[in-house]
């Protein structure tokens, strides 16, 4: 599913609290391969996956990153750096639904 050709099913993976970190592991490594060349290599951690995807172009895929509930704070605090106004409203909500 990580590597389909559907952006749709990688989102869907993106925003996946359960993927395996295999799965994780492989979307990242094909975000990489979009990347320029030089790009730093992966881990396998969640979270070091997590943060990488906080880097991808993607709004879709930052937004399904802003709502994981395994992404940690600093990536959060980058992804609040992004121009995206959709990724924004997705912060702005997550930290709405977390005080209740």
């Amino acid at each position: 599913m990580a590597q389909d050709p559907g952006p749709k099913i990688r989102e869907s993976v993106a925003s996946s609290h359960n993927a395996p970190a295999d799965v994780m592991s492989a979307l990242a490594r094909a975000a990489e391969e979009a990347r320029a060349p030089g790009s730093p290599a992966m881990s396998a951690r969640p979270v070091d996956l997590l943060r990488f995807l906080c880097l991808d172009a993607s709004e879709t895929v930052g937004g399904w990153v802003a709502v994981n509930a395994r992404t940690p704070d600093d990536a959060l605090h980058g992804l609040d750096l992004d121009n995206s106004q959709f990724v924004h409203r997705l912060l702005e909500w997550k930290a709405e639904f977390l005080r209740v």
